[in-house]
């Protein structure tokens, strides 16, 4: 507590109390004082936080802060950030999306949202508002914590749902509308996996017994009663029916015709459907690369998250990609993961050999080194 009986005529001085929860700072006087805190950075920080890249807030005369354990932000600017969400992990399923959201997440500067798939640009696209990119965007940031995000705009938030790499179609024209009204860049995250053990942990997982009323909706039931390799081949007569098939080139693609007669049919509220598609990582991220430029991506093996120093390299190229400092991890292990029989079947090397051409391509697309190779 201040002294109840102060010299009448001080020097005016600053005295702080501060005890973690509390902090307490009166200068005995009626002027105002500048009150300094001096700290150091250990010469073992990373280089962003030392001199002289260590990050800088500058204030001018009047100017407030906000500032939390996490954040230092201008009051002033306060609702003069983006929307959330600030960036997007589009997919692939069963590739590691879910364990790099929660990577992320565990940075100091990125909160969650409400959810972490909100298929805003597919099963959840507000059809009574299209052709207004701006309410759009308004209705997308519901997802997210408005308030924090309005009296913080240095806080970051993502949007995880795998299935915008599935359609294009949908999701790229929905995105692209909304980012040119807002006259800004919004970073992509895209983890891929050997395509045909992706679609054997795909099988698995919505076939699986286990699990709440609302997970075996969202996955489905239509394969239930269906073995793996049947399900294998219907789907790649489909793709050949659609025109999709061994020795087509994604560029060689006719997509109104894919589109019409594959992506247009395929269900929205469930995931039981397009298995062997989902591992044409070359055919889907085309019309990405070519909306958003390749600068706008980051691209993840999952075969690379295996270790923790292999997990933290991933995520510290992901959240500089997003434009933040890299920030270690406490927690490495994967999310999201099942136990089965891990044993290669016939449906796997069938898979395999249908997907050896395809994977060139994508190496070639991407720049992808033989190190790399499935």
């Amino acid at each position: 507590n201040p002294n109840p009986n102060p010299d009448p005529n001080p020097d005016p001085k600053v005295v702080e109390l501060n005890n973690q929860a509390k902090h307490f700072v009166t200068n005995f006087g009626d002027e105002f004082r500048t009150h300094l805190i001096f700290d150091y950075v250990d010469e073992a920080a990373p280089a962003e936080l030392r001199f002289p890249r260590m990050p800088e807030v500058r204030l001018e005369v009047g100017d407030e802060l906000r500032q939390t354990r996490r954040s230092i932000d201008l009051r002033r600017e306060a609702g003069t950030g983006p929307s959330a969400p600030h960036f997007l992990i589009i997919g692939a399923q069963k590739a590691g999306t879910t364990s790099m959201y929660e990577y992320l997440a565990q940075h100091p500067m990125v909160i969650r949202g409400r959810r972490r798939e909100t298929h805003f640009l597919d099963w959840r696209w507000r059809e009574e508002l299209e052709g207004r990119p701006g309410r759009q965007l308004e209705w997308w940031a519901r997802f997210y914590d408005e308030e924090a995000h309005h009296r913080y705009p240095s806080l970051r938030a993502g949007d995880s749902t795998p299935s915008y790499l599935l359609a294009p179609h949908l999701a790229v024209p929905r995105l692209r509308a909304m980012l040119e009204h807002g006259r800004r860049r919004m970073p992509l995250i895209v983890l891929l996996r050997d395509p045909a053990k992706r679609a054997v942990s795909h099988y698995r997982m919505v076939t699986d017994p286990s699990g709440t009323p609302a997970q075996k909706r969202t996955r489905g039931t239509a394969w239930l009663e269906s073995d793996l390799s049947t399900l294998v081949e219907d789907d790649i007569a489909a793709l050949a029916a659609a025109g999709v098939d061994r020795g087509v080139r994604a560029a060689e693609v006719d997509w109104d015709r894919f589109q019409s007669q594959y992506l247009e049919k395929m269900p929205n509220n469930h995931g039981s459907h397009s298995l062997v598609l989902r591992g044409l990582y070359a055919l889907q991220l085309r019309p990405w690369i070519e909306a958003f430029g390749r600068d706008a991506f980051v691209f993840v093996r999952c075969e690379d998250l295996t270790t923790a120093e292999g997990v933290q390299a991933e995520v510290d190229r992901c959240v500089r990609h997003i434009g933040l400092r890299p920030h270690k991890l406490d927690n490495t292990k994967a999310s999201n993961t099942r136990s089965y029989d891990r044993t290669p079947g016939p449906a796997e090397a069938r898979l395999r050999e249908y997907y050896e051409p395809f994977n060139q391509e994508l190496y070639e697309l991407l720049g992808w080194g033989e190190d790399k190779w499935w």
